[in-house]
């Protein structure tokens, strides 16, 4: 019988990925891969991730449990969200994408496949650095909420429903402050 410390170790998918990620090396420059997959890594799985809340919207049954009800959304101010989130693309996300090349240089990151952590060590990190980013960006947004702040660089965060809602970019100073 294997023990569960085997079962960790061993990732049917392993093969494959492993391949696939070689491949993508050999067929890219270092910095395309950790600039552009940076950007299309954070995108794909912002919208992934709001993808559900865009959809619950208009689904009928889904109706009672808004939270705002009083104050329906329309197509105006998703497309006025939709703008502001390819805005915040090209002035924030691209040049912090930049920066990711430039630290991985820095440090000296190896992005070959032998020095990658497992990929159990690597959910466990991203649950970590979950939870870390999760409890600084609450009191940071407490910050916000400071009658100085909130005017100048926070107020366009409420110019929206809800705050993680579809297009709407939920961080329009957050690359800012976790830098």
């Amino acid at each position: 019988m294997e023990t569960l410390g085997s079962l960790l170790q061993h990732n049917l998918l392993q093969e494959s990925f492993r391949d696939a990620w070689t491949r993508l090396l050999e067929s890219s420059t270092k910095f395309h891969v950790v600039t552009w997959g940076t950007l299309l890594l954070y995108l794909s799985s912002y919208y992934l991730a709001s993808l559900p809340g865009f959809i619950y919207q208009f689904i009928p049954a889904m109706k009672k449990y808004k939270i705002q009800q009083d104050k329906p959304e329309t197509w105006e101010d998703q497309w006025k969200c939709f703008k502001m989130t390819f805005y915040h693309i090209f002035t924030l996300h691209i040049p912090l994408s930049l920066a990711v090349y430039f630290y991985v240089e820095y440090a000296n990151l190896p992005c070959d496949w032998n020095s990658m952590p497992r990929w159990y060590s690597a959910i466990a990190q991203v649950f970590g650095c979950l939870l870390i980013e999760d409890t600084w960006e609450y009191f940071i947004h407490r910050l916000l909420h400071h009658r100085r702040l909130y005017q100048y660089l926070h107020k366009v965060h409420h110019n929206f429903q809800e705050p993680r809602k579809k297009f709407k970019e939920r961080n329009n100073i957050k690359p800012l402050k976790t830098c």
